[in-house]
């Protein structure tokens, strides 16, 4: 049992490593300052037309100042295609800068859209809270994966998967993530992972600590060849001994089952390293 369990549980004290070292070593974006900046702006946008540059600091719209890039946003968002004037803080000077917002559609509805990116001032935890706060967010991620596994091999997750194999799956609305129903091979992980790296340092441990987490969990299926199966066996046996007797299950009686996972393993891999090289997954 402790052979069995000894692979998963590394991964796991990797991934708590990953989130401490991200929480109270490195740091994470403080989404709530009012300290944020641009951090990038969109070709053709509202912000490029209006000369924003990387750096700037939009102070406040049309007069109105705002608390946090979030509520900057909101207020954006409820003036599709109106004229706005930005006051920018570049470099300790102040600017007025006039330009139209542009429109786009969010659920049927259309809402204003600027055109950057923010980038945060970041904020370290304490080391009890970072690890408090690491535990808390391994614990969260390893059910996420639970669930996403769950999601990706019911009827409807398999139906989804064969759409997204054909081509005939649906575009991602606004704000979904683009191939959410599908496993990535390692060619999509080291895609991603170069994206990340190319962003920031703490995405590309925010990556490695996902992985982390997920191959844990995988590992863990209560199913042979996984570790988890072993687990499941010796929690069988142990279950079945009695008055000192060890019962010993006939593990051959479970192989037809064995070669039905790994085919899937096989299938799955193989679509999978397909479309990350036809349709690859992007952090861009």
């Amino acid at each position: 049992m402790s052979v069995a369990l000894a692979g998963s549980t590394m991964h796991f004290l990797m991934a708590l490593a990953l989130a401490f070292t991200v929480l109270s070593v490195v740091g994470t974006p403080d989404v709530d300052s009012e300290r944020w900046s641009v951090g990038a702006v969109g070709e053709e946008t509202a912000a490029s037309a209006a000369g924003l540059e990387v750096g700037d600091r939009v102070v406040a719209v049309d007069g109105q100042r705002f608390e946090s890039f979030q509520a900057l946003s909101a207020y954006l968002r409820e003036h599709p295609g109106d004229q706005v004037t930005l006051l920018v803080d570049r470099d300790g000077q102040e600017l007025q800068l006039q330009t139209t917002l542009g429109t786009r559609t969010d659920g049927g509805e259309e809402i204003g859209f600027l055109g950057v990116a923010a980038e945060f001032p970041s904020r370290r935890a304490g080391p009890v809270t970072g690890l408090v706060d690491s535990v808390k967010l391994t614990g969260q991620t390893m059910w996420l994966s639970i669930e996403g596994l769950g999601a990706f091999f019911s009827p409807a997750g398999v139906s989804g998967y064969v759409d997204t194999l054909t081509g005939s799956a649906p575009a991602a609305a606004p704000g979904e993530i683009e191939g959410e129903n599908r496993l990535l091979s390692p060619v999509g992980a080291v895609r991603i992972a170069s994206d990340a790296a190319s962003t920031s340092l703490v995405a590309v441990l925010q990556f490695m600590f996902a992985i982390n987490v997920f191959v844990g969990v995988f590992n863990l299926l209560p199913l042979l060849p996984f570790d988890g199966g072993h687990v499941a066996i010796a929690t069988y046996e142990r279950i079945r001994s009695r008055k000192g007797r060890r019962y010993f299950a006939d593990v051959g009686k479970l192989m037809p089952l064995t070669y039905a996972v790994v085919a899937v393993l096989i299938l799955v891999g193989l679509t999978a390293l397909y479309l990350d090289l036809v349709d690859p997954i992007s952090l861009r």
